[in-house]
């Protein structure tokens, strides 16, 4: 017996065979197919340089950002110090009026004595009244040395001591007062009592 190869009987055409330009067709599938390859390979490489750009740029703008925030904090820094400046300034103008009675009381001490702390304040409430504050140290008698610094101060600036404190640790005397200028006298005597 022999084999069977084909159990298909031949069968006539029924309809006309394609034409030669559908020939075209598959050679059109197979270029679109390696078209899209190659558009693919060149997008892939296309990201790959948008990626380092972006990774270049993401780089670039934290150094930039770094640099920001120092000159940030310099100006900062600069502003501060403008700031204390401005302050001193002011300081130094408003103790300006001080100025001559740090100087009578600096004079009016012995050659003997020592001014270990002075201190000069205008009170919040009234800023014709001084709130005065001496520290030195001073070979006995230091009563005398004191009572000539206030004499100076009345005599020269025209200020009372009102409100007097001292305390004496051996030769070192702590003294404190309110200033108060010879118009207002009245008033603030009145109130110490």
């Amino acid at each position: 017996m022999e084999p069977c190869h084909d159990l298909k009987t031949e069968r006539p055409d029924i309809g006309q065979p394609l034409p030669k330009a559908m020939m075209l067709i598959p050679m059109g599938f197979y270029l679109i197919l390696v078209g899209a390859a190659a558009l693919n390979t060149l997008f892939y490489f296309q990201y790959r340089s948008a990626e380092t750009q972006r990774l270049h740029f993401e780089q670039e703008n934290a150094s930039q950002e770094q640099i920001l925030n120092e000159t940030k904090k310099r100006r900062s820094e600069i502003d501060l110090e403008k700031k204390r400046a401005k302050d001193l300034v002011g300081w130094v103008d408003g103790s300006d009026p001080l100025q001559p009675v740090v100087m009578t009381v600096i004079r009016s001490m012995d050659a003997n004595s020592v001014i270990e702390e002075l201190s000069l304040t205008r009170k919040p409430d009234d800023a014709s009244s001084i709130l005065f504050g001496l520290k030195f140290s001073a070979d006995p008698p230091q009563e005398t040395q004191l009572n000539k610094t206030l004499e100076e101060i009345q005599n020269k600036h025209s200020y009372g001591a009102f409100y007097k404190r001292s305390t004496q640790k051996g030769d070192q005397v702590t003294f404190n007062c309110e200033l108060v200028p010879e118009g207002t006298r009245g008033v603030a005597a009145a109130a110490a009592q």
